[in-house]
């Protein structure tokens, strides 16, 4: 990653540090983003997930573990590049939201794996809890609601820079804002 790439993903952290929360319904799903193979960023955020896991889960067994390191992965990245686009990352409560043939469930991700990563994610300042979830009421008079987060700042500090290292068939929209900067960004951006 080229110095101008690191120095604008310092800006763009601060940038959006300093616009606060983005509104509830400014919201995105997690999507499965992936860095690239190389480069710092990558070694930092398997040294940070490493730390994660013990907090997550007290399982020994190799298969637990990195179901619970790849459901950390997927979310500090789906936070994190919703924050790109200045949006919460929306997470189902629902249990039917982790079934097999669901989005999430596609993704490994379960709901009691999710209940064990989040709390950690929060405690530790990676993410920060914007809006509460809920289940939909017996009477199915309220509809249930996602919970959404947003990346906290140790999040946008220490991996600002990823922007230029995500990969993903669709790409995130906001690359291509922020790629071919000469300057630093500002808030025109959003």
């Amino acid at each position: 990653m080229d110095k101008q790439h690191l120095t604008n993903g310092e800006h763009l952290a601060k940038l959006i540090l300093d616009m606060g929360i983005p509104a509830n319904d400014a919201s995105t799903a997690l999507l499965p983003h992936k860095l690239t193979v190389s480069g710092m960023s990558r070694t930092g955020l398997a040294d940070a997930i490493g730390d994660l896991v013990p907090k997550i889960t007290k399982s020994t067994a190799i298969a637990d573990i990195e179901s619970h390191r790849k459901a950390a992965e997927l979310i500090l990245m789906g936070t994190l590049a919703a924050a790109f686009d200045f949006k919460n990352l929306a997470l189902g409560t629902r249990q039917d939201n982790f079934v097999e043939d669901t989005h999430l469930g596609r993704m490994g991700l379960t709901r009691r794996i999710v209940e064990r990563v989040i709390p950690a994610l929060i405690d530790d300042g990676w993410i920060r809890e914007t809006l509460k979830g809920y289940k939909a009421s017996s009477s199915g008079a309220i509809p249930a609601k996602s919970s959404q987060y947003f990346a906290g700042e140790r999040l946008l500090l220490q991996f600002g820079s990823c922007l230029y290292d995500i990969e993903d068939t669709m790409y995130l929209t906001s690359y291509h804002r922020f790629n071919e900067f000469e300057s630093q960004p500002d808030k025109s951006i959003y």
